[in-house]
């Protein structure tokens, strides 16, 4: 009885919590299977899997295959019978006839839930102010963008030919999107190919002229009523056509069409999915949340078809996209290069290790075979010569010995070398180590160095045994340097006294042990710069370096200069994107900082505030580093809104916030992932009242938070246009206690808090920097 109760009771708490789950109903217009609903279903739900505190209802009207007036009642019918007893919490549509069902019909099924909507064609269709409880983001199908594209990688357009069939509501508003674009471009003549049996369509586009071209809207049944998928249509019109196909939809991109302003149906569903999480997660969002929202489109053509035409990427609009670009023979198969160059080199190094090892043993196995030999013929020597055996044993043992330490020196001049492709390791601690490993692998060697010449001058960089300090004090010329791009072997002291100044020779002599002699080999770097690398036996010691030593020392040289060089290459490509990315910060900042000082002074305090918080050496570098570009998409905000004394527009406004959603467009390579998370995510509020996506909490990247901090609290400190400069303690009150704009809630509580017990660094930092 008693574990029954239990079981009762375990039940209960379960219904319970299933309960308090949200449920959720997305509602498609068309059918599944159709390529622009499970692409955008695929992005709406590639976001909404990470949360799993809801139930989630998907159904498809199919009103392309069937006509809506046709699918109208028997869908209502099954919407009633299905969710009598199932409170819904939240409708998602997608396209235009899943939205005007829900106008019609949402209060009798579901009552006044809210509807959150997506793939919109053209909200003036709807009378959206008599249904606030109706919000979202209407598809920004830019044909006018499109048909600009057309004119200017063919001037001479004189016909267009616009592809659709006229039996959804989607393509009647496509329709007339089109024909209100014909005032801007007179001299083009309109042609809409919409009731033609498909054979018909795919003779009209095989013989078009070099002045008529082709833009693919939605086609999926023809004049004779039979239905085509987007696919099939894609494929029989791109293989049929005697033009480049332009259209305004990515799901063409796989049957070569050449492209457009294009609206990406993935990212489409993604955006609406934010909106869907924000609103679970704070109901007050979604009153809060503008009613209509566009989506973003960009233009994108395809490198294949743009061949096949002989179109050059000159003569396509700014800013375009291009896909499916062919990689170079270096792009494709670089970690391959790399490996198998690494490979090489440590092969030789192996091989040249090996093969002086098996030397010494065939000779010792020689001498073993004669001593053999020795005793089988005299009985007289027989225990001489097995005394004599067991000492030749024993050596043979040590160099099997020898050979095991050679393979575990080579590992860790592997793993030495190696280390140069960590970015946050000084050159002088690279070269440290990289000495001590040779001096393990060529035991005569006591001490070592590493110096570089370049312009006039010759530096120490790193020095085992000697006084780096003194080395690095004394000042030494490029033309004092011993170059040699072979390894030699030096009587080094006596050298330094014929060719160095007799003062520069004794203060070279006292920084440095006592030397027998040096062996030293020169890496050229390039024309003008030069790293020589140094192994010296001290005086009292009775060693000489031998042709072994040279050997081993030769090879461990070789894969040296190979990483070496390689890190430079990146370095200075690296450093390239930076400084590239960084001029351009300036120019968006220049309406406010001349300058350029408010975003170092951004990138600095950032930096602190991330040591503060105990982030690792290579967030607090990138902190620095690209902290400096949050504001670089307002380069694509027009001056006189930046500059702009008074207050804006709630339009100008609008636009100015879409600064950050401008910067994912520059920042959208890989290498770039933490600078455009600081630059799209910096205005997100930690309460969840920021833009663009409206984040909350630490779904901000920690990145973005620290920058949103320090940038308000540097903005208050600077003087503007429509502002005085503020102390300090003004701008530090209204951060920690908050006033008309601004409040303590917006912030991440563990920033703040650094923010707040270092206050005094953080103001030094600023009037250092001013």
């Amino acid at each position: 009885m008693k574990k029954t109760g239990v079981l009762l009771l375990f039940l209960l708490l379960f219904m319970v919590s299933f309960s308090e789950k949200s449920n959720i109903l997305v509602l498609h217009s068309y059918h599944t299977s159709f390529t622009w609903v499970d692409n955008i279903n695929h992005g709406f739900l590639s976001v909404m899997k990470d949360d799993t505190d809801y139930n989630l209802y998907i159904e498809y009207m199919d009103t392309k295959r069937n006509s809506y007036e046709r699918q109208y009642y028997t869908f209502l019918n099954y919407l009633k019978g299905k969710y009598q007893n199932i409170d819904i919490d939240l409708i998602v549509s997608f396209d235009d006839n899943a939205l005007r069902f829900l106008l019609s019909q949402r209060d009798a099924v579901f009552g006044d839930v809210p509807v959150l909507f997506g793939g919109v064609t053209d909200e003036s269709l709807y009378e959206f102010e008599k249904h606030p409880n109706y919000k979202g983001i209407v598809e920004d199908i830019d044909v006018k963008s499109t048909i600009e594209s057309i004119e200017k990688i063919y001037p001479d357009t004189e016909r267009i030919y616009f592809i659709l069939d006229n039996k959804t509501h989607t393509n009647e508003i496509l329709k007339y999107q089109v024909m209100k674009t014909q005032t801007n471009f007179s001299g083009i003549e309109y042609v809409f190919l919409e009731d033609l049996a498909i054979n018909e369509l795919l003779s009209k586009v095989s013989s078009l002229k070099d002045t008529e071209q082709v833009y693919l809207l939605m086609f999926n049944i023809d004049g004779m009523g039979n239905v085509y998928s987007l696919e099939s249509i894609g494929e029989m019109l791109t293989d049929n056509s005697s033009r480049p196909i332009f259209t305004s939809w990515d799901v063409y991109f796989d049957y070569d069409v050449l492209g457009g302003m294009i609206t990406e149906a993935s990212v489409h569903g993604q955006n609406v999915a934010k909106y869907a999480l924000n609103i679970l997660q704070d109901p007050a969002f979604f009153d809060e949340m503008q009613q209509i929202n566009l989506s973003e489109a960009n233009y994108v053509f395809n490198e294949r078809v743009m061949k096949k035409f002989g179109i050059g990427s000159d003569q396509l609009p700014e800013n375009s996209k291009i896909i499916n670009q062919d990689p170079s023979f270096y792009e494709r198969y670089t970690w391959l290069i790399w490996t198998t160059l690494v490979i090489f080199l440590i092969v030789i190094v192996y091989s040249i290790i090996t093969r002086l090892d098996l030397r010494k043993r065939n000779k010792l196995l020689n001498t073993i075979r004669d001593q053999k030999e020795d005793l089988l013929a005299s009985n007289e020597e027989l225990a001489s010569m097995n005394e004599e055996l067991e000492s030749q044993n024993e050596e043979l043992e040590v160099l099997y010995g020898n050979l095991e330490e050679k393979n575990e020196e080579l590992s860790n001049l592997i793993s030495v070398v190696t280390d140069i492709d960590k970015k946050y390791i000084s050159d002088e601690e690279y070269y440290t180590k990289l000495i001590n490993t040779a001096i393990q692998i060529i035991p005569e060697a006591d001490y070592g160095s590493v110096s570089i010449g370049y312009n006039d001058k010759w530096e120490f960089i790193s020095a085992v045994g000697h006084d780096l300090e003194k080395l690095k004090s004394i000042p030494l010329k490029k033309k004092y340097m011993i170059t040699s791009r072979d390894i030699k072997v030096y009587d080094i002291m006596n050298e330094n006294k014929n060719m160095l100044p007799s003062d520069i020779e004794k203060m070279l002599h006292s920084a440095t042990k006592d030397i027998k002699e040096s062996m030293i080999t020169t890496i050229y770097l390039d024309d003008n710069k030069k790293l020589n690398f140094s192994l010296d036996i001290d005086s009292n010691s009775s060693d000489h370096f031998n042709k072994d030593s040279i050997e081993a020392f030769k090879g461990f040289t070789k894969i040296a200069e190979s990483y070496i060089k390689n890190k430079l290459s990146i370095d200075k490509t690296r450093n390239a994107y930076i400084n590239f990315a960084s001029k351009l910060a300036v120019v968006a900042e220049a309406h406010d900082d001349g300058t350029g000082k408010h975003i170092y002074r951004v990138g600095e305090l950032a930096a602190f505030i991330g040591r503060k918080l105990s982030l690792d050496d290579e967030q607090i570098f990138n902190l620095k580093t690209y902290a400096p570009l949050h504001d670089i998409g307002k380069i694509f905000i027009p001056s006189e809104i930046l500059n702009k004394p008074g207050k804006l527009s709630n339009a100008e406004w609008e636009l100015m916030k879409k600064h950050t959603i401008f910067a994912d467009r520059l920042l959208d390579d890989p290498y770039f992932e933490i600078a455009r998370n600081i630059a799209v995510y910096h205005h997100e509020k930690y309460d969840g009242s920021g833009y663009p996506y409206g984040l909350k909490g630490d779904k901000i990247p920690i990145e973005a938070a620290i920058v949103s901090l320090v940038d308000i609290y540097d903005a208050l400190r600077s003087k503007r246009s429509y502002k005085p400069a503020m102390t300090h303690k003004e701008a530090f009150d209204i951060i920690t206690k908050g006033d008309n704009k601004t409040k303590p809630e917006h912030f991440n509580p563990k920033v703040l808090d650094v923010f707040i017990k270092n206050e005094y660094q953080i103001e030094r930092i600023f009037n250092f920097i001013v």
